[in-house]
């Protein structure tokens, strides 16, 4: 162990990992007949599952294997495996054999073992009757009341151990479906039928580097993007679309987005703010310097430090160097993408330093700068998009050393904008 590493990772850095796992559908295993009396899923009901294809996170090197894991970088060639128990056609799970949930003797319902990690998709081995002939309120609030025991429950028809020998008839007529079944692995998940498997746009999978060094993260940036981008995955009001109930219409969850572990940042309807832009492209300079950010009402080319002492209550247009969204973007040779660019607060013009109380500039709904209090009530007017529609920007709040951070949704999930 090197002591030097942080093995105890904030759950904000969590990285993305992606399972490869063997897909066992036993509703067609239990009914593919390959002998008189013995099913794909045999009447043993034994099956040891595994795959033998997963590779290692060596990240870190080969003789530093015990470091891979926590070495902030993603093994893009490493692939844990597992084994996922569901149905083609998204029914239930059952066990018995054949079409028919009559008896059979030397039927022994399932024993599943595995090295790996097991999921279970769906319903799985549900019974299909309960223990008592009253039925359970859908509040459980009868639980311990009922009566009548259900002599349906957990047998099959056709048993001769439930024939009455009186009356040569059985107690068990039209049976349960439930068998015995035992699932032996490295970990199991239960997935809901309404589980979706989703796909690396969902999750900004693909706009993070993943497969870099961090070593080369430029400084005061994340690990991740939180997501920022997927805006499909949000709500009108910047909060993370939740799939919480059994129906396929609506809201579908994916399984990059919404699972209440990735580092999902929470996000907000944009105003529109007031931009300073960074005089250089190297980022290191930007985030060492304040001064090297600038608000101007001349072109990138005619620019020559002039100073911006006292620009409350300018005409936005006079700006160049722009502000959020589309309506007064950053013009005159300020808008190259190789310019670092951010949100405007009241600076010392001297030292380029924060002046408090914090105050942002904005644009009111009159086209005209105002300083707006940070922890104020009034804010700037709704920027808007190339469409001429509101947008959303992440959620970021100060911490108490005042470093901006993301509010998540692990960390909040149903706290209201604020």
């Amino acid at each position: 162990m090197d002591s030097n590493l942080p093995y105890d990772l904030p759950l904000r850095d969590r990285q993305p990992l992606e399972i490869r796992a063997t897909v066992i559908d036993l509703n067609q295993l239990r009914t593919t007949r390959i002998s008189t009396d013995e099913y794909l899923l045999p009447n043993s009901g034994i099956i040891y599952a595994t795959r033998d294809d997963a590779l290692p996170d060596i990240s870190g090197g080969i003789s530093a294997k015990s470091e891979s894991s926590v070495d902030y970088k993603l093994d893009p060639t490493r692939r844990p495996n597992g084994i996922l128990i569901t149905t083609s056609d998204s029914s239930p799970t059952k066990l018995f054999r054949g079409p028919s949930n009559t008896f059979i003797r030397q039927e022994k319902g399932l024993i599943l073992a595995s090295n790996l990690p097991v999921y279970i998709k769906g319903d799985f081995n549900r019974h299909t009757q309960e223990e008592f002939t009253s039925t359970l309120a859908a509040d459980w609030s009868n639980f311990y009341n009922r009566s009548q025991l259900n002599h349906q429950f957990a047998c099959r028809p056709g048993d001769p151990k439930l024939i009455i020998s009186d009356s040569g008839s059985s107690i068990c007529t039209v049976g349960d479906e439930w068998r015995n079944a035992a699932i032996l692995a490295d970990s199991i998940t239960l997935l809901s039928q309404n589980f979706r498997f989703g796909f690396r746009n969902e999750g900004d999978y693909d706009w993070n580097n993943y497969i870099g060094h961090t070593a080369n993260r430029p400084p005061n940036f994340e690990y991740n993007t939180y997501a920022p981008t997927v805006t499909q995955n949000y709500d009108i009001n910047g909060i993370p679309n939740i799939d919480l109930d059994p129906r396929t219409n609506g809201t579908q969850g994916s399984s990059y987005f919404h699972n209440f572990v990735t580092p999902i940042v929470k996000q907000i309807p944009a105003r529109e703010f007031l931009l300073e832009v960074c005089l250089v492209s190297n980022t290191d300079i930007c985030n060492n310097d304040p001064t090297q950010w600038v608000i101007s009402r001349f072109s990138r080319s005619e620019y020559n430090g002039q100073s911006e002492t006292n620009i409350d209550g300018l005409p936005i247009s006079e700006i160049k160097t722009g502000s959020l969204g589309y309506n007064h973007p950053p013009s005159n040779g300020w808008e190259a993408i190789n310019l670092p660019k951010r949100i405007a607060f009241k600076r010392n013009p001297a030292t380029g330093k924060l002046l408090q109380p914090l105050t942002v500039y904005g644009v009111d709904n009159n086209q005209i700068i105002k300083t707006f209090a940070f922890s104020g009530n009034t804010l700037p007017r709704l920027a808007i998009n190339e469409n001429n529609q509101g947008f959303l920007i992440p959620w970021l709040t100060p911490d108490s050393n005042g470093f901006w951070q993301p509010v998540l949704q692990i960390n909040r999930p149903f706290t209201p904008l604020s």
